[in-house]
């Protein structure tokens, strides 16, 4: 069975109220082409939003058309400042014998619906014609060749290409803002936190599943010897289990994606400052044409209409400076509010009430057999 549905409403987003947008993805089918097979995956989407042509729709799509689709956003809104979720991991699925279906199929599945209810929650990229494309398109997308996704080390190779480029072009890289800094680190040590907290999640998964499957020997004696039914409230408990480490999972990369957006901030700081070097130059050639003794009025107006172009430059660069500067502030209020938001949900809502519902299901167990074991022993007495 697919999971519930992810329910984006404008609470936690940028859509206007009383919109709302329902996307699913199902358990892959193997599709059958000449040469070779592939699977693809079932993507329902149920909505009210009046962009979409019908409120209900569902399309199959490859895993390499989810790459695909985030390569064009990657190129189309990264350098505005937009902060794209983590793209899906391009990881070879493990299939065994027995299963016609990878075994971590699930878990790929799952990565999938949050990709695609993580854009959707996104007030501009709701509205991009390839996002709409991906959910509404009957037929099969065109092939993609960009299925790179950004990863730890290639931000790191950003951002050292950045270094690079602003110590050849002379420019030292000073933040006036101190809100850019303290969000760097900020980010910086969260992102360590979240390793460190994946891992013992991780570690606290194979020994909850270890006593998991103790207990649920013991529950399975104990039920012989009471009116209990057999509960699978253990099992579920150990998913939401692995629906947060999947969680803490997606927030590791997506602060890598919001590194990317930060350096890409300072890309268009030093091509600001390029169009500022290059101004200063035209100007400092007019100054020494209008000081020989013999002046070229030609040469000083091709210069002038070279200095009005340059000056309009810097203005574009200016501006588009203190636009991704704005956007990456409001992008990374929301980047906070829905990691609460989701950890919260992901943490109290699910895990800990499932836990508390398994822990109700083994009390209630433990009291029916100890109203067993009172009647045998009394029956011994008499």
């Amino acid at each position: 069975m697919s999971p519930p549905p992810t329910t984006t409403t404008a609470r936690s987003t940028g859509l206007p109220p009383a919109q709302a947008i329902h996307i699913t993805v199902g358990n892959p089918t193997k599709a059958e082409a000449i040469m070779f097979s592939y699977m693809v995956y079932p993507i329902t989407t149920k909505t009210n939003m009046s962009i979409f042509e019908n409120s209900e729709f569902t399309v199959k799509r490859r895993f390499s058309d989810f790459l695909g689709l985030h390569s064009k956003l990657v190129l189309k809104y990264l350098q505005t400042g937009i902060i794209l979720p983590s793209p899906p991991e391009k990881t070879p699925l493990i299939v065994s014998i027995e299963h016609a279906i990878p075994v971590d199929f699930i878990e790929r599945r799952r990565t999938l619906e949050r990709y695609l209810n993580r854009l959707a929650r996104h007030k501009i990229l709701i509205k991009d014609v390839n996002f709409r494309e991906f959910l509404e398109l009957p037929s099969s997308l065109p092939k993609s060749t960009e299925t790179q996704t950004v990863s730890g080390a290639s931000v790191h190779r950003i951002l050292s290409n950045l270094s690079d480029s602003a110590h050849k072009l002379g420019f030292k890289i000073n933040e006036d803002d101190s809100w850019f800094t303290e969000k760097q680190t900020f980010l910086s040590k969260l992102h360590m936190n979240l390793k460190r907290l994946y891992g013992n999640f991780n570690l606290l998964f194979m020994q909850r599943k270890e006593a998991g499957e103790a207990g649920e020997g013991l529950v399975k004696q104990l039920n012989q010897l009471s009116t209990a039914e057999d509960d699978p409230s253990l099992a579920i408990a150990l998913a939401e289990l692995a629906k947060v480490e999947e969680l803490l999972k997606d927030y590791i990369s997506l602060i890598d994606v919001v590194s990317s957006t930060f350096h890409e901030r300072v890309k268009v700081f030093l091509d600001w400052q390029s169009a500022e070097v290059t101004l200063k130059k035209k100007r400092d050639t007019e100054g020494k044409l209008r000081e020989q003794s013999t002046i070229n009025h030609e040469k000083i107006t091709v210069v002038e209409m070279e200095i009005c172009e340059w000056e309009r430059n810097v203005d574009r660069a200016r501006v588009k400076f203190e636009n991704i500067s704005k956007t990456i502030k409001d992008e990374i209020k929301v980047f906070d509010q829905t990691r609460t938001d989701d950890f919260k949900k992901a943490l109290t809502d699910l895990y800990l009430k499932k836990i508390l519902e398994q822990q109700e299901k083994l009390l209630e167990v433990w009291q029916n057999y100890l109203s067993k074991v009172k009647k045998i022993d009394v029956r011994r007495k008499k």
